[in-house]
């Protein structure tokens, strides 16, 4: 009888979740805004980040660069390498972060989300 119960009771709760409580999941990002970014012979902050954004997805084409998000900015030699064809997803501020060319002429992708 206990366990009948408990069954009961678990599926009453997981029955009674409404929808909207479940679109609040941390992993459902809202899409806020897009831009590139061709010009990063020097080091890059990323502009018109929209308010509400609280994490952007960065995709490197064509050449590596590197980044910094710690208030130096990166050199073509010093800083976090990524590749050309790589992605990573930036939660930290995002106006402190910047880029720069490790050689070539790199594009970047950035989407924001909230």
């Amino acid at each position: 009888m206990r366990r009948l119960s408990k069954a009961i009771i678990a599926a009453a709760l997981l029955a009674g979740t409404p929808a909207a409580a479940q679109t609040q999941h941390p992993t459902f990002l809202s899409p806020l805004a897009y831009q590139q970014y061709t010009s990063l012979s020097t080091a890059t902050s990323l502009s018109a980040v929209p308010a509400r954004a609280a994490t952007a997805l960065i995709c490197v084409e064509t050449a590596a660069v590197r980044w910094r998000d710690d208030g130096t900015a990166p050199t073509a030699s010093v800083g976090m390498p990524l590749s050309a064809g790589q992605c990573m997803q930036y939660f930290g501020m995002l106006s402190a972060i910047q880029f720069i060319a490790q050689s070539g002429s790199p594009v970047l992708d950035v989407s924001f989300y909230k």
